[in-house]
C-alpha cells in the first residue's frame, strides 16, 4: 500500500498541470512534483480566467513549462505518444 504523497509514490512518472485558479495552493504541489523528480506545466498566466494560480508557481520557480492551453496537450502527447488505457 502506497502512502504519502502522489508526488513520493510516483517520483519522476508523475506530471503536475495547473490551468488556473484564484489560490498559491497549485504552486506548492507542482513544486513537490519537480522536487520529486517529475513535470510541472502552467498554463499561460494571460491564457487563463485568473492567473494568481500560475503566476504564483512561475513565481516560486515551481514550473518546467509555461504553455498556452492549446498547446498543452500536443506537448503531452509528444511525450507519451498515445494512451490505450
Amino acid at each position: 500500500m502506497l502512502s504519502g504523497t502522489a508526488s513520493e509514490a510516483y517520483d519522476d512518472r508523475l506530471v503536475g498541470i495547473v490551468l488556473t485558479g484564484a489560490s498559491r495552493d497549485g504552486s506548492m504541489g507542482l513544486k513537490k512534483i519537480r522536487e520529486n523528480g517529475g513535470l510541472a506545466i502552467v498554463r499561460s498566466p494571460e491564457t487563463g480566467v485568473s492567473e494568481e494560480m500560475s503566476g504564483a508557481a512561475i513565481a516560486e520557480n515551481a514550473v518546467d513549462r509555461i504553455l498556452p492551453q492549446a498547446a498543452i496537450g500536443s506537448f503531452l502527447y509528444t511525450l507519451f505518444g498515445s494512451y490505450d488505457g
